[in-house]
């Protein structure tokens, strides 16, 4: 799910991202950010040093992503086999943007897995 920051060689990162960091590890509060993403993040960014946490931060949003793929599929199709969700998986990472907002540091990730959660 995350090719886009395996091929960019680090996570992509945008000026919110920054922020959200900010959020988690400052005692800053921002009214035009998620804080809830920076919260969200804290932990996992906190395990690693440096872009070790950012790499943990973008692979724990990838698994999230995946889980939710895995579940909506699962709804739609209850007898699907799990070869199938994953070949879907994998025609969704090749085939359309989902790795590079997979990718981001940005709670823009998590909008689309949020929309099939409803």
């Amino acid at each position: 799910m995350s090719w886009g920051a395996l091929f960019n060689g680090f996570p992509l990162i945008f000026p919110d991202s920054g922020t959200y960091l900010a959020i988690a590890f400052g005692h800053e509060y921002a009214i035009d950010r998620s804080s809830f993403y920076g919260f969200l993040l804290k932990p996992v960014v906190g395990l690693g040093a440096g872009a070790t946490g950012l790499w943990l931060a973008v692979s724990a949003q990838c698994l999230a992503i995946g889980a939710v793929i895995w579940c909506a599929a699962r709804h739609v199709m209850p007898d699907l086999r799990a070869a199938h969700v994953l070949g879907f998986a994998l025609l969704l990472a090749a085939l359309t943007s989902l790795p590079w907002h997979a990718g981001q540091f940005m709670s823009d990730a998590l909008t689309a897995p949020t929309v099939l959660l409803a």
